[in-house]
């Protein structure tokens, strides 16, 4: 019995050690201490809906002094990386005080000022009316990247509002495109495949393109077009980032089988599906929303060129986390530097 419950013990040790502790580590690992920290103190770390922890390939941990240590490594799992961060920028880094003000923050009343847009560029193309920035680092020839921004329930592309900061401004070598969805967003399959049709017209009369550059970037709602977006416009599109949770389509995982053949044989553009998430986003329960994640995740692995899925979560953050998504990919998004 004693060896029995010896063993017993060891193989409980075995799966803690799965879940805590590097697999075939090659860079710095965390101790017990950050493990614990991380892993008692966040409800969502803790509870690990939908067994999503157990998917990610590897876990990452940046503690409050910018250390960033490695938790967890299964090589068999390579496509899906997962980064907890505990401290975070939740204001746009590229705007002054003043800025932040007129073009991020939220008034009194809990909302933006949306008379910002009233300033800006539209067209009209596909049947979509549309917001155009276009810096002027970004002249015919230019070969400068192309960010899709698609809104939340809103209707606004807040990100594009970054550009009437001066210094962010001053840094932009991307053109923003944002169609006009209005308050009763569409996100339907349908609609979804029209908004890829858009960004591809778009693409075909832009001169100042790089075609092998193009993001689609949405937040809340927008997400669950952003991620039908990865499907469609799998021949476009180089990453679909997203913010915040959303509901995961019902028909997402017979669609992305039915269509991961024609989508993602040859030399599918998508490479990766990005998602910025804060561990007290409570749009949807933890339980509603990673379940149905994890699910998403394992159909995805199943295509035939799979994109990987880089998971960011930081902890204490809500669901609008906007500005923390573009301060972390301020470099893709905005400078087109990587």
């Amino acid at each position: 019995m004693s060896s029995f419950i010896a063993a017993l013990a060891l193989s409980v040790l075995n799966i803690a050690a799965s879940i805590l502790l590097p697999v075939d580590v090659a860079g710095p690992y965390c101790g017990e201490a950050v493990n614990t920290s991380f892993m008692s103190n966040s409800g969502l770390l803790k509870s690990d809906p939908g067994n999503f922890l157990g998917l990610m390939g590897s876990i990452e941990f940046k503690t409050s002094d910018g250390h960033v240590c490695v938790s967890q490594r299964r090589p068999q799992n390579s496509f899906t990386t997962l980064t907890v961060k505990q401290p975070y920028e939740d204001e746009p880094v590229c705007c002054n005080l003043e800025e932040r003000e007129q073009y991020a923050d939220k008034g009194a009343a809990g909302v933006r000022d949306e008379t910002v847009f009233d300033s800006f560029r539209t067209s009209t193309l596909s049947g979509f009316s549309y917001y155009e920035v276009i810096p002027d680092s970004c002249p015919q020839g230019a070969g400068c990247p192309l960010v899709v921004e698609i809104s939340g329930a809103g209707g606004h592309p807040w990100a594009m509002a970054l550009s009437k900061c001066t210094a962010c401004k001053a840094e932009m070598k991307v053109v923003m495109i944002a169609p006009i969805v209005g308050n009763d967003e569409d996100t339907s399959t349908p609609y979804v495949r029209n908004i890829v049709q858009w960004a591809s017209a778009y693409l075909e009369k832009a001169s100042n393109i790089d075609p092998e550059r193009v993001y689609l970037a949405s937040v809340s709602r927008g997400n669950e077009i952003g991620i039908q977006g990865a499907i469609f416009g799998a021949h476009i599109f180089k990453a679909v980032v997203m913010t915040g949770k959303f509901k995961v389509p019902e028909t997402f995982q017979s669609t992305w089988r039915h269509m991961r053949a024609e989508m993602f044989t040859g030399k599918p553009k998508l490479r990766s599906v990005v998602l910025h998430l804060g561990d007290e986003d409570d749009v949807l329960t933890d339980e509603e929303f990673y379940p149905k994640l994890t699910d998403m995740m394992t159909v995805m692995a199943k295509a035939v060129r799979p994109p990987t899925i880089e998971l960011s979560i930081y902890r204490g953050a809500g669901h609008d986390i906007t500005w923390t998504t573009w301060n972390e990919m301020h470099s893709v998004l905005w400078t087109g530097s990587d």
